[in-house]
């Protein structure tokens, strides 16, 4: 079948369940950790830091939503991780998606084929998502590669990327919730010096704002 058959997705071979969630696991003890140097910019209220180094790119954003109702929002953003008919929504360059395993309700082994803008190749992902419980106020959505062995590796560009999204419920009279994402995004092919992929993390969360919180871009007639 072609590479891009929904046939040929699933034929890819990958770990046992437990050294699934023990990846899962070394991720998000990693992502807890993570830092990004580099000076902060803001834009449109999110302040973000961009590096790349050593063939990855490495992020963070953060941004507050004062009296926005956190579990709604954490519910629909874990939706558009799994869910094969919502993740087209935040993962807009995806042109195919499958799920090769759940695990449980709270962690799913997932497979997408993407492409940036400006590049004449297709990336390959094998993507394991989790959502995690830290606290009462606060929880997490990681998405963590796994890279297939070699010899079904090769010929193919694959992604490797590590994030965490957190989202951390404010306590105070007002309500709401701040959001942090941070990661690393990297590949088989050299993608640290590429602009596409840096470009393509700031328009997801112009994306994901207005998926979930409000439209950023109104062009209603005023």
């Amino acid at each position: 079948p072609s590479t891009d058959s929904i046939q040929f997705m699933k034929n890819v071979k990958y770990p046992p369940d437990e050294e699934l969630e023990k990846t899962s696991r070394e991720a998000f003890m990693e992502m807890m950790e993570y830092q990004v140097s580099g000076e902060a910019a803001t834009y449109m209220g999110w302040q973000t830091k961009r590096e790349s180094k050593s063939m990855y790119m490495h992020t963070f954003s953060e941004k507050g939503f004062v009296g926005e109702d956190m579990a709604r929002v954490f519910n629909e953003t874990w939706a558009m991780f799994h869910d094969e008919a919502k993740q087209e929504l935040l993962h807009r360059r995806r042109s195919k998606f499958c799920i090769l395993k759940k695990l449980n309700d709270n962690m799913y082994l997932t497979r997408n084929i993407h492409q940036f803008i400006g590049e004449s190749f297709p990336r390959h992902a094998m993507t394991l998502v989790c959502r995690i419980s830290i606290d009462k106020d606060t929880f997490a959505i990681i998405s963590k590669s796994v890279v297939p062995p070699t010899n079904d590796a090769q010929h193919l560009v694959w992604t490797d990327e590590c994030y965490m999204w957190k989202f951390v419920r404010r306590v105070d009279a007002q309500g709401g919730f701040d959001i942090s994402i941070r990661g690393k995004y990297g590949s088989t092919s050299a993608v640290a010096g590429n602009r596409l992929p840096m470009l393509e993390s700031y328009f997801q969360l112009v994306d994901w704002e207005s998926l979930v919180i409000r439209p950023m871009f109104d062009f209603a007639a005023t």
